[in-house]
């Protein structure tokens, strides 16, 4: 592997993306070895037991890296004495997000000693997208919009109001392969 300098996470990642792919999560879990891992080797693990019905354990994976992404960002300041800047406080509002943690990445928001700007609250509005939370999409897009009405995540948040006034419809198949609302 040295003289292809390959690295043995790549090989193990791989290793693991093509036994997740093969419907064997057992076997990728068992090449799961490096001690220190990168965020490709996380995701390729959660997506792995995911795509193989096995959701539930991969919430539970993500779930510890919320909280261990919650006690580096607090051990910053209280460890290290080092002050968060505004791109640790968007990783922690994406981190928080992407988890569907939306109500505490917004109250993340608030308790900020400084003023987030339209970059952070698009993170929270992107992630309202993601999770199809309408409500606070909305409130969080007008925040946005007042802060910077070329936000380009205000542009990418409209398809969620379409998502709301289709709710609840069903698209059936007609006869001559047609679809309706009903």
């Amino acid at each position: 592997m040295e003289k292809f300098n390959i690295k043995e996470e790549e090989v193990e990642v791989a290793l693991l993306d093509m036994y997740s792919k093969c419907g064997d999560p057992e076997k990728a879990l068992s090449v799961y070895t490096i001690p220190r891992k990168s965020m490709l080797a996380w995701t390729n693990l959660i997506v792995g037991l995911a795509m193989n019905g096995l959701a539930n354990e991969a919430l539970m994976i993500y779930a510890g890296l919320v909280q261990e992404g919650k006690w580096l960002f607090n051990a910053m300041s209280k460890v290290h004495g080092i002050t968060p800047r505004f791109e640790h406080y968007g990783c922690m509002v994406v981190l928080l997000g992407r988890a569907g943690l939306l109500k505490e990445a917004e109250m993340f928001i608030q308790d900020m000693p400084k003023k987030g700007d339209a970059g952070i609250r698009g993170a929270l509005l992107g992630a309202c997208r993601m999770h199809r939370e309408v409500q606070m999409g909305e409130k969080i897009a007008k925040i946005v919009t007042q802060m910077d009405p070329y936000h380009s995540g205000v542009t990418l948040y409209s398809p969620i109001f379409m998502l709301q006034k289709t709710d609840g419809l069903i698209l059936k198949k007609e006869e001559d392969e047609k679809f309706r609302y009903t």
